[in-house]
């Protein structure tokens, strides 16, 4: 993934062959980690480095919560720590918000997704909208109209 990234640089990609490029080896490293069975805590580790864009840039997109039958119960609680580190130590940043949002909206809690969004509530109302989202899909619509401020 990392020589991609590198090749990247100094290839036209104007057809988007290194974008299905990226796609197959993200489905490869998958199997891989299947056949394979990394250490739990190493491959959490390496999931949040490359949603940092540690690995690739970005170039391939990993969801970690597809890895959660490999990482196993202790390894998705390893990964859902060090997301809360991260998260903690920038509010702001889109690969923090990703990592506590993705495992919070999968195991339906909304109150963490909530609080992801809450942290950083932008000029622009996107994050008031999310949140309010959030609370209309799960027909907590009162809570809503407390945060934002609504008038019955």
């Amino acid at each position: 993934m990392r020589l991609l990234a590198e090749a990247v640089e100094s290839v036209d990609d104007s057809d988007g062959w290194l974008g299905q490029v990226g796609a197959d080896l993200t489905d490869a490293h998958l199997d891989a980690c299947r056949a394979a069975l990394p250490a739990p805590e190493e491959l959490a580790r390496w999931l949040v480095g490359h949603a940092h864009g540690d690995v690739d840039d970005g170039l391939t997109d990993i969801d970690p919560l597809t890895y959660e039958e490999v990482l196993g119960e202790g390894g998705m609680a390893f990964l859902r720590k060090l997301a809360v580190g991260a998260w903690r130590g920038n509010r702001r940043g889109w690969a923090e918000k990703y990592l506590m949002e993705r495992p919070a909206k999968a195991g339906g809690d909304v109150d963490a997704v909530i609080a992801v969004h809450a942290a950083d509530l932008s000029p622009n109302g996107h994050a008031h909208l999310v949140i309010a989202r959030e609370l209309d899909a799960t027909r907590r619509r009162d809570r809503g109209r407390e945060l934002g401020g609504a008038r019955h």
